[in-house]
């Protein structure tokens, strides 16, 4: 099952992400223009945000 909602907030352009950051993340890069297309998993279990 899915569930979404609109999100009708504004966010500032350009935003940078600490490198550190984006390593914590759970990607998962797609072979097809993978910018743009990618999967965020959960952590695992024992990792710090």
């Amino acid at each position: 099952r899915v569930k979404a909602k609109l999100d009708t907030r504004t966010y500032e352009a350009g935003v940078k992400i600490p490198d550190e950051a984006m390593e914590r993340l759970n990607l998962r890069l797609h072979q097809i223009n993978p910018k743009w297309n990618y999967t965020i998993s959960p952590r695992q279990v024992g990792h710090k945000s």
